[in-house]
């Protein structure tokens, strides 16, 4: 993830950690069902926050039998004023 272009000052290391709430309730089998989450802290970067506690992410969850686990790939950021960001990470 990077905020505002390629400098490697704003990319958000591999393994960080989103606290993220539930927006929306989930009933899943094996069908990716979509989902809205709403960060409850910020994420931070080498230059500060890179994404702020409030910002939504959108993304997909599925059941996986093999682990009896819900799954749920994130796959864009909303930022508080609107703009929206693609984003990959899992959880």
């Amino acid at each position: 993830i990077t905020r505002g272009g390629l400098d490697s000052r704003n990319q958000i290391p591999p393994g960080t950690v989103l606290k993220v709430s539930l927006l929306t309730g989930v009933t899943v089998e094996e069908e990716n069902i979509p989902v809205l989450g709403i960060l409850t802290s910020d994420v931070n970067a080498d230059s500060g926050v890179a994404i702020p506690q409030g910002a939504k992410l959108r993304g997909d969850a599925t059941f996986d039998r093999d682990s009896e686990k819900l799954k749920i790939n994130w796959s864009s950021v909303i930022y508080p004023d609107g703009r929206e960001r693609p984003i990959s990470a899992a959880g």
